[in-house]
């Protein structure tokens, strides 16, 4: 659990509010859309399909790095 919150840390801003409101908040799509301040056509094309799985990318990499001992860059 502590390499997943160190993982989410090494996320830039936006991606790291991304998760938290999919992730901890929850809700339906429309919901955090909403809260986002996200068209949902914006959404579903944007963010669901590019962004997120980015972002999974992202995460699998800060955790490989941190079980690897890499420490973040400045």
């Amino acid at each position: 659990l502590l390499d997943t919150d160190e993982a989410i840390k090494r996320l830039e801003p936006k991606d790291r509010v991304l998760c938290i409101e999919i992730y901890q908040v929850g809700g339906s799509g429309r919901a955090i859309a909403s809260r986002m301040r996200i068209d949902q056509n914006r959404w579903v094309r944007q963010v669901m399909r590019v962004d997120l799985p980015r972002v999974h990318r992202e995460l699998m990499s800060h955790l490989n790095d941190i079980s690897a001992g890499v420490k973040k860059s400045a």
